[in-house]
């Protein structure tokens, strides 16, 4: 094998392992966003979130959401109570980028986590 087409071998390689990494969300970072009460993680490719209720305060969990070109911002509720995990539906083409945990407080200002975690790399 000469110098020159292994170079060029080589070359295509790299190339190729650009192009997926520049093109794909599939190595995303790992985030998660906590509060008292309530946990929120978006993980792997980002295509699903999850929010979990930590405390058995009476109070229902969500987590305030974008998707990558998808709209504006969401809302996925979770009523099931303490322990329980609710996790959205998997959508790579619309990965998550940010998250936010929260606590919704009856008959006054819900307790959210202070920043947005953000999963877009």
């Amino acid at each position: 094998m000469s110098v020159r087409f292994a170079a060029g071998k080589l070359t295509v390689g790299i190339l190729a392992v650009g192009a997926v990494l520049g093109a794909s969300p599939a190595f995303a970072q790992d985030h998660e966003s906590n509060i008292r009460g309530a946990s929120a993680w978006s993980k792997g490719n980002n295509a699903t979130v999850s929010v979990k209720d930590t405390e058995a305060d009476k109070h229902s969990v969500y987590v305030r959401y974008y998707r990558h070109n998808n709209g504006g911002e969401k809302r996925m509720n979770n009523h099931g109570g303490s322990g329980t995990t609710l996790t959205s539906g998997s959508d790579a083409e619309h990965y998550v980028t940010q998250i936010k945990a929260c606590v919704d407080i009856q008959w006054d200002d819900d307790r959210c986590d202070g920043s947005w975690q953000l999963t877009d790399d």
